[in-house]
């Protein structure tokens, strides 16, 4: 029931977005460029530091690439915060993610 549930929830959160305030939000911006390019990027230094086996390295970095999951807006309904703000951050980096993954990847083949 999980992944249907939290498909669901992101459909609506999604649907319920400000095309025009969720591209124009700053504040968004920043955490996407934490959570789709700073975090991966540090991921990746540290797997090429320190020696893992290839499958494991990118399942690792594909992970910590990957935007952010519905769970956050399921907490911020369950908890009564801002669940409008989480859906932007989802939303966000979810259509973001189409140019970050492919690109953090691709940097990877040369690193890893």
């Amino acid at each position: 029931m999980n992944t249907p549930m939290a498909m669901m929830v992101a459909g609506f959160s999604i649907a319920q977005a400000d095309i025009k305030k969720l591209f124009t939000d700053l504040r968004i911006y920043r955490v996407t460029l934490i959570k789709l390019l700073v975090f991966p990027l540090a991921v990746l230094l540290f797997l090429w530091a320190f020696p893992f086996a290839h499958t494991v390295a990118y399942t690792i970095l594909i992970a910590a690439v990957c935007p952010t999951a519905t769970t956050l807006t399921m907490m911020a309904i369950r908890f009564h915060c801002d669940y409008a703000y989480s859906s932007k951050i989802f939303s966000l980096t979810t259509v973001l993610s189409m140019l970050t993954i492919p690109a953090v990847t691709f940097l990877a083949s040369f690193l890893l």
